[in-house]
């Protein structure tokens, strides 16, 4: 947002102006909480007081980037000849931007990028690495120096009949629901190689038709998001009917019963509402997987539908003294090729990187005690 402002307003004394049009339509008796609360339209006011109180989105700092890695490896040896071990985990990583890569990860990648299926480098009797028949083919190919791929669409599939098409460009989980072609499905399973998801209807109403997420946030987007439901101020940037639609939103929130995780029963499911970013609220239903509890993201929710609130309680109760390991939640997220030279990686490396990436365990033993009070609150109603 801050990226587009800034191609505004660039003529002397004419101030930059920034118009966003949000498609939102207006929830019906047939919408459930989710689709009531218009949080792409929050999520818009959120952004556009944050964006007022000069706070900008940091970068993730965490992430390994083991493809990108691997491409700087091959274009090491490609441009000097050959290189040592030593002296590319020098250049790379001691001193250089893969800093979070140990010595133990990038022996790991080396021998990914040698193994005879994948030919990339090979290693010479005195142990100097030098580009193997797949990687000098790739080195003299015109895109050898873009090192970034998009995202893959993945088809979604229900029985023999495709929904659609859904763009990963973040790893999703079995259980999460998802909304595509007017309806709200559920990830039944995902089958990376042949690129497709597997969905069933959820058991929740059918939403307005569109499709798309307030899903990806980052944690202070989503405080600000829960500030703008709760409080009655009015946002003078918006038009009458945002202005609206907002105080619709509002009125839908103030059914989420009060807590550090909100939650509400809704259309036979239960729904917890921590306020996090995607990074969390995916670790949190990751890990509920993990332990055997049937949980999925939907939007800035967690869904738990058909499941006994006391186990799901006492499992919480379980992962707040015991927190599981981030390799042990980023099992459960898929797809883990989304990047260009993944491909060439081993599974454990994909597994690293994920961990890395897309887990954060920050804040996590607060919020899984949470989410055990919200659920003995929802058991004793």
């Amino acid at each position: 947002m801050r990226q587009r402002l800034g191609r505004s307003g660039r003529r002397d004394g004419k101030p930059a102006v920034l118009r966003i049009y949000i498609d939102e339509p207006r929830p019906d008796a047939r919408s459930d909480v989710l689709d009531s609360l218009n949080l792409k339209l929050v999520q818009s006011v959120a952004m556009m007081r944050l964006l007022i109180a000069r706070w900008c989105e940091p970068p993730v700092l965490s992430g390994l980037h083991l493809s990108t890695l691997a491409h700087q490896v091959l274009a090491v040896i490609a441009e000097r000849g050959g290189a040592r071990p030593p002296a590319l985990y020098d250049l790379l990583c001691r001193k250089g931007p893969f800093r979070a890569v140990t010595t133990s990860v990038f022996a790991d990648l080396l021998r990914a990028l040698a193994r005879a299926e994948v030919g990339l480098i090979e290693q010479a009797a005195d142990g100097l690495l030098l580009l193997g028949a797949v990687g000098e083919r790739l080195a003299d190919r015109y895109d050898f120096y873009a090192v970034f791929s998009t995202p893959d669409e993945f088809r979604v599939v229900q029985g023999a009949h495709e929904i659609g098409r859904l763009s990963m460009d973040h790893p999703r989980a079995t259980g999460d629901l998802v909304l595509l072609a007017g309806r709200r499905w559920r990830i039944e399973s995902i089958d990376e190689a042949a690129k497709t998801i597997f969905v069933t209807p959820s058991a929740g109403a059918l939403p307005p038709g569109f499709s798309g997420s307030a899903g990806g946030v980052h944690d202070v987007v989503a405080k600000a998001m829960r500030e703008v439901l709760n409080d009655d101020t009015a946002a003078p940037f918006l038009d009458s009917a945002a202005a609206e639609m907002l105080a619709a939103g509002r009125q839908t929130y103030q059914r989420l019963e009060t807590g550090q995780v909100q939650w509400v029963v809704d259309q036979g499911r239960l729904l917890l509402f921590p306020w996090v970013g995607h990074r969390k609220l995916q670790t949190l239903a990751a890990s509920f997987r993990a332990a055997g509890v049937d949980a999925g993201v939907e939007e800035v929710a967690v869904q738990f539908d058909g499941v006994s609130l006391v186990e799901a309680r006492d499992v919480a109760i379980r992962l707040a003294a015991e927190p599981p390991s981030a390799i042990t939640i980023a099992e459960q997220l898929s797809p883990r090729m989304t990047e260009k030279f993944h491909p060439y990686l081993t599974d454990e490396l994909l597994i690293l990187e994920a961990a890395a990436a897309s887990v954060d365990l920050s804040d996590f033993e607060s919020l899984a005690f949470g989410c055990s009070v919200a659920f003995e609150q929802a058991r004793s109603r």
